[in-house]
């Protein structure tokens, strides 16, 4: 078996989610509706369903080699959030991305979503990235626009328009 696949930026620990992780997802993330309001399904989720996502992202990992990240802030290892990259078509990745409110406007999400797209583009050579993301949410969007995302219209997914971003690879 091999070594999972380990991120690391100067501040950051990006580490594979494995099954042991849900609780303390949950309680960073997906319990909080300042944070979960920003992610399907705009509204916290509970601990089993978390549990289910966390199914569905090993899952993600043993098909293609690369998933959600769980954050973990140096040197402590404290949980502050997730990225990562989804599959989309053979060409084409999502980037997804969450933090805990507490750590919110420190740079963290530019700092993991950087370190998962330098990922994407350099080993998985893929040609382009896609971000979605819920309108009210200026935050991300400015996060994606530092890392030279160009908003290209909306989407219709979960129930919502979300304002689609791509970032070409060059």
């Amino acid at each position: 078996m091999s070594e999972p696949l380990v991120l690391e930026t100067s501040r950051l620990r990006l580490v594979p989610i494995a099954a042991t992780d849900a609780e303390e997802w949950w309680r960073v993330v997906w319990s909080d509706l300042a944070v979960a309001r920003y992610l399907p399904p705009q509204r916290t989720l509970s601990r089993e369903a978390v549990e289910e996502r966390v199914g569905a992202a090993l899952d993600h990992w043993a098909d293609h080699g690369f998933g959600i990240w769980l954050l973990r802030e140096q040197p402590a290892g404290t949980l502050v959030g997730h990225c990562g990259l989804l599959s989309g078509d053979s060409d084409t990745l999502e980037l997804v991305y969450a933090l805990g409110y507490p750590v919110w406007g420190r740079g963290l999400a530019t700092e993991a979503a950087s370190a998962a797209l330098a990922y994407g583009f350099d080993a998985l050579r893929v040609a382009q990235v896609f971000a979605d993301v819920f309108s009210a949410n200026t935050r991300s969007s400015r996060v994606l626009a530092t890392l030279g995302f160009e908003q290209e219209g909306q989407v219709h997914r979960f129930g919502a328009e979300l304002d689609r971003f791509v970032l070409r690879r060059t």
